[in-house]
């Protein structure tokens, strides 16, 4: 991640290939050169493309290797204090298989309840505690898939964990 604003992008296509890529939404513009197709694709707030300088300049004081590193071991601890929370545990054993991000089981005691599904975890997170993480169902458990970011600490993934106890645990009372 760039750590850039939403909306906001950059993208570096070599010299070479300009020629073949163009925008999703095409202008007056198409065939005329790299730079034209891109630079206006309809009315739109540029504002949020003034963070990506800003993104690039906080990715080189910190360091890739030092991201990298940071969000790996929050994924890890994060992973384990989650599934701590949840009486389960990751899908991967290992944390050598963990980049940024970790699947942890939840504790749905009956999975084929009419509630167990994505969209109900979707819309429950988002309406009572305004977070987003996925739920997805593999074999025959469901999973959360947590993510680090340079912006989180260990506290956000207690908070999640108790997040997620409280919905199952309600879901389970059911």
């Amino acid at each position: 991640w760039l750590f850039s604003v939403r909306g906001s992008a950059a993208l570096y296509i070599p010299k070479r290939y300009q020629p073949q890529i163009h925008p999703t939404a095409i202008t007056g513009d198409y065939k005329n050169g790299f730079d034209n197709e891109f630079a206006w694709s309809g009315t739109q707030d540029y504002s949020s493309l003034m963070s990506i300088g800003a993104a690039i300049t906080f990715r080189k004081q910190y360091g890739e290797d030092a991201i990298i590193s940071y969000t790996h071991a929050l994924a890890v601890e994060g992973g384990k204090v989650v599934a701590k929370i949840l009486g389960t545990h990751g899908m991967t054993p290992d944390d050598h298989q963990i980049g940024n991000m970790a699947n942890i089981r939840l504790p749905i005691k009956n999975i084929h309840h009419p509630k167990v599904n994505g969209q109900y975890f979707m819309d429950t997170l988002m309406d009572r505690y305004n977070v987003f993480v996925p739920a997805f169902k593999h074999g025959d458990h469901w999973w959360t898939r947590i993510s680090a970011q340079i912006y989180l600490e260990l506290e956000d993934f207690v908070r999640l964990g108790n997040i997620w106890k409280e919905v199952i645990d309600e879901l389970n009372a059911e």
